[in-house]
């Protein structure tokens, strides 16, 4: 008796083409969720940010304190006030740690929704998921802000962000199931990313001195070669943000492209540049989380490229 192969006929293969390239954007927004997450939590756990650059603005809350009797000095130098900055940072690291776990997680809780659908239902990801990674995002841009601040109101220093601030709403969606709209939105906080390096690269902000640092001790460069690729990285950053949005699929392409290379490369260089440099604890404990927290500079570019347009 002769053998029928198994055939799919009842399974359209664009459907299976659908799961497939739905099954590896959802995987890889959580991943750039998670490592944001995981690495902002070591950074408020084990080291510091930025709370004090508004808890400590004279400007703004010397008022509040004078109706509340309390003097700018008994402030700032008050154990208590430090205190509960201090374990505001450590819950914020807390939820950062918890918030990763569901950014990990989330997957299971998404596979009947389409990657392009006509409408998409809420109800079909979990409440608790759907919370988290909305509380993330929220406290994920408060931390910008904060940063910002701290920079002294550098537009790039804002816009940096954009993307580790959106990669648990891009989670969310995903999981969802992602509009027209939303694939633009991606595609506008990956070119505002860029963008953000770029002026720092180019100069019109201060340099970060460890750009020079990790460019010629990971290429091998002297400060004069450094700054030159970093003034060439710089204008292409800004090339490739302004390719991503345009409505030319090529064109977006290969912005896409330039933005996984040259993101997956800044974000390994945290290690690379520093490994000489430090012994494996320091590195570790100071390097690792950083780059982290930078996944979604290239698995965000990586998930548009293919995920975007994929279903004709």
């Amino acid at each position: 008796m002769k053998s029928t192969p198994i055939q799919s006929e009842n399974v359209p293969r664009v459907s299976v083409v659908t799961s497939l390239a739905r099954a590896r954007v959802v995987l890889l927004f959580s991943l750039a969720a998670a490592g944001t997450l995981f690495g902002r939590a070591w950074q408020h756990l084990r080291w510091d940010a930025p709370f004090r650059a508004l808890l400590w603005d004279e400007n703004l809350l010397s008022g509040l304190l004078a109706t509340l009797g309390v003097t700018w000095s008994e402030w700032v130098s008050s154990p208590a006030v430090e205190t509960a900055i201090q374990g505001t940072i450590r819950g914020f690291g807390g939820f950062y740690l918890v918030a990763g776990i569901v950014a990990l997680s989330a997957r299971r809780f998404s596979a009947s929704a389409p990657i392009d659908p006509p409408a998409r239902p809420a109800k079909r990801v979990n409440p608790f998921i759907r919370w988290s990674l909305g509380l993330a995002t929220a406290a994920l841009a408060l931390l910008a802000l904060l940063y910002w601040k701290d920079k002294a109101y550098q537009i790039g220093q804002l816009i940096e962000y954009s993307l580790q601030v959106g990669a648990p709403l891009f989670l969310l969606w995903s999981l969802r199931g992602l509009s027209d709209r939303e694939w633009w939105l991606i595609r506008l906080a990956i070119a505002l990313t860029f963008v953000g390096h770029g002026l720092y690269a180019v100069g019109f902000h201060p340099r970060p001195g460890v750009f020079l640092q990790m460019t010629m001790s990971g290429l091998g460069l002297d400060q004069e070669g450094a700054t030159t690729l970093l003034l060439l990285a710089g204008w292409l950053d800004f090339a490739a943000a302004a390719l991503i949005l345009l409505p030319q699929r090529s064109l977006v392409r290969a912005g896409l492209y330039y933005c996984f290379g040259w993101g997956l490369l800044t974000t390994l260089a945290r290690i690379w540049s520093n490994y000489d440099l430090y012994g494996w604890e320091s590195l570790l404990d100071r390097w690792v989380w950083e780059s982290l927290y930078r996944l979604p500079h290239f698995l965000v570019p990586l998930a548009v490229l293919l995920g975007w347009k994929r279903v004709n």
